[in-house]
Order: structure tokens, then sequence, then C-alpha cells
């Protein structure tokens, strides 16, 4: 299955960790950001 994931700086860690466990399922997953930690709030 292929799987698309985003988040906020907020939930970046979350987001790396789910990563991990869909691709150690064997799944296809496009990470659409954020890369890192740095508040990236909207105005």
């Amino acid at each position: 299955m292929r799987y698309a994931v985003a988040c906020d700086h907020a939930g970046f860690p979350l987001k790396e960790t789910v990563v991990a466990e869909l691709k150690s399922l064997g799944n296809d997953v496009l990470d659409l950001g954020t890369d890192s930690l740095e508040a990236v709030d909207y105005p």
C-alpha cells in the first residue's frame, strides 16, 4: 500500500515513528514534511 504523511513541527517526532513503522511493514511512504522541529506555524 502507498501512504502520504505530513505534519507541522509539533507532530514531527510522531511522524518519524509512523513513517518507520509503515516502511517496516513493507509499505511505500511519501513523506511530505516537515523535516525538523523548527516552527512552521502559518500566520
